[in-house]
């Protein structure tokens, strides 16, 4: 007598990748940083600059070939006395100036180059201040001249465009970022609670108006030193960065590196074996 079949039903699962990389900027953006478009908003592009920065830091191919083009591009800035001659011979004194002043550019070079080539656009920004001409450059005398004592490069993060009625490029804004605006409205109290007397007592004293109006309310303000913008076009309100075009590859290489890892770990648990007990108390 043969027994009744029984019928038994197959249940499946599905289990989602842990990203290897934590803040991976793809499985959290609001947006898709690669559908087609020619506008894309504010917010748009913050998480566009996000994605091209994880990938600089985190891919080998893309980050060594930003740097190479960096180095490439800041070559050594040469000063030479028969371009500046125009009517009359320039003065040994201008000279010297002109050449002490390329060697503090050139330190920023790579920084606005990286900048430009991973966010699409650098913001560089400068103080001057008046020093005597030897201790800018050992040709110089004891006159005073006005050269850039630091050199830096915005968050370009910190930057909002809008389009300009004008024509012409986009006007630039920054968005004073809020951990700035506790400090100056605090009063010279940090985010974590440091307190830093001696910085907020000289921002007072060198940006009063700024000062003024972050406790006013006001966080955003017009950029008054030029961007410099990579592949802006008329129907784009941001520019493109270097690596948007190789983003989608990227990612998909990503997503393949992380299902080897999950195939690799699901192998190592097949090969796995637990014994029960120990030597000294066999199971």
């Amino acid at each position: 007598m043969t027994e009744p079949l029984s019928l038994h039903y197959a249940t499946s699962s599905m289990q989602y990748m842990t990203p290897h990389y934590q803040g991976h900027p793809l499985l959290s953006s609001r947006v898709s940083p690669f559908r087609a478009t020619t506008t894309l908003t504010d917010r748009e592009y913050k998480d566009l600059i996000k994605t091209t920065r994880y990938y600089y830091r985190v891919d080998p191919i893309a980050s060594v070939v930003i740097d190479r083009l960096a180095e490439i591009a800041a070559t050594e800035i040469r000063i030479k006395p028969q371009p500046l001659q125009g009517d009359g011979d320039v003065s040994d004194d201008v000279l010297a100036l002109y050449r002490a002043v390329a060697g503090i550019l050139q330190q920023a070079m790579i920084p606005i180059i990286t900048s430009y080539l991973v966010d699409g656009m650098a913001a560089p920004q400068y103080e001057l201040v008046r020093l005597m001409g030897n201790r800018v450059s050992g040709a110089l005398g004891r006159t005073r001249y006005f050269v850039p004592s630091r050199i830096w490069v915005r968050d370009t993060l910190q930057i909002e465009l809008q389009p300009n009625v004008l024509g012409g490029e986009p006007l630039a804004f920054v968005r004073v970022p809020p951990s700035d605006v506790q400090f100056i409205t605090s009063n010279g109290v940090y985010p974590n609670g440091v307190k830093d007397e001696k910085t907020f007592r000289l921002l007072l004293e060198q940006y009063p108006d700024y000062v003024k109006k972050i406790k006013a309310g006001e966080t955003l303000f017009p950029l008054t030193t030029p961007v410099i913008y990579r592949n802006l076009v008329s129907s784009f309100l941001y520019p493109k960065p270097y690596l948007e075009p190789a983003l989608e590859p990227l990612q998909r290489k990503h997503l393949l590196h992380r299902l080897d890892r999950s195939l690799v770990q699901r192998t190592i648990e097949t090969f796995r074996h637990i014994k029960a007990g120990s030597d000294k108390y066999p199971a």
